[in-house]
């Protein structure tokens, strides 16, 4: 089978303050929406550290020299401060490029990459390594699941870019699933799943039963070949894979995780609220700290009261209850 070329373009915030967190916020939804972005990917790097790596070749450009960029990315000395764009299968040449006019035009600072699909996991092994969530709970790449059992670890092929457990957002979701008390089997749907990365915790921690939805078809093959990483698929009854468009709109859950946007999550407020049962969690992240506030307004008169808000760097995640009769 020939090799399909994958494009990554990483673009530097080259600040680490509120106003460049949001822009790039800003600048992820875009690319998610209206240039076909494949997935998104949040890594560190600040200004200092850049100089420090780049030492004389230090400049501004709107386009960093491909030898420059190399070095930056391959350091180790991170600060959550640049984020990889991915971009591959029909159409990603035409959608990398109205990608890159945009940058050009909003005077980023970028470097494009491409890579040839037989390349794309070493790549990928070459930086990523076991994530703790806590004492008792890890994110483990797929080609290092032989070294670990699979009590308290979660698989995860990260090869696509579609959620490893990496991002501030992920981190802080099954934090909170880890702490949080459900009944036995509870109903969980993974809505937005990308990886399946919250689900599949849910069914290890809580031996729950989840829907995984994502409106993104190559989403929800990557979330399939995680599942399939980490339970046997002939003994995994009772969870289920749905497109968006498919999806039961008239079930309810005992927890639902909306790891969005927040103008995703406001555009599908009314729908995740009517998903949680009474008593039930719904869990929201993917907000910038600014956001909270806004996010909570639009629940405000659902019914749902804030039980939880975690902050990680420039991200929260909220946890709230729907009030009423328990029905679980």
């Amino acid at each position: 089978m020939k090799d399909e070329i994958f494009y990554t373009i990483v673009v530097s915030k080259m600040a680490a303050d509120i106003t460049a967190a949001k822009k790039m916020a800003k600048l992820t939804e875009l690319a998610m929406q209206k240039f076909g972005c494949n997935g998104v990917e949040e890594f560190s790097l600040d200004e200092v550290s850049i100089d420090n790596i780049i030492g004389a070749d230090a400049y501004a450009k709107d386009v960093l020299p491909a030898n420059v960029v190399e070095r930056i990315v391959e350091s180790e000395k991170y600060n959550s401060s640049a984020v990889k764009f991915f971009f591959y299968g029909t159409d990603c040449e035409h959608n990398v490029e109205k990608f890159r006019k945009y940058l050009l035009q909003k005077n980023f600072f970028f470097q494009e990459i491409s890579t040839l699909s037989s390349d794309w996991n070493a790549e990928w092994k070459k930086h990523y390594s076991p994530i703790k969530i806590s004492d008792t709970l890890f994110i483990i790449p797929e080609w290092e699941k032989s070294n670990y059992p699979s009590s308290g670890h979660i698989f995860i092929n990260p090869g696509q870019g579609f959620g490893t457990g990496n991002h501030e957002t992920t981190h802080l979701c099954l934090q909170l699933l880890d702490e949080l008390f459900l009944p036995k089997n509870p109903m969980v749907l993974d809505f937005g799943c990308g990886s399946g990365i919250l689900g599949i915790a849910a069914i290890k921690l809580k031996a729950a039963l989840v829907d995984f939805c994502d409106i993104d078809r190559q989403a929800l093959d990557n979330c399939k070949e995680n599942i399939a990483l980490n339970f046997e698929l002939s003994t995994l009854s009772g969870s289920s894979i749905v497109i968006r468009p498919r999806l039961n709109l008239g079930k309810k859950y005992t927890l639902v995780f909306a790891n969005l946007l927040y103008p995703i999550i406001r555009e599908e407020q009314k729908i995740l609220a009517s998903f949680v049962a009474g008593g039930g969690y719904l869990m929201l992240s993917g907000i910038l700290n600014e956001q909270v506030d806004d996010t909570l307004a639009l629940f405000s008169t659902s019914d749902f009261k804030l039980i939880t808000h975690r902050k990680r760097q420039d991200w929260s995640a909220l946890l709230l209850q729907k009030t009423g009769a328990v029905v679980l």
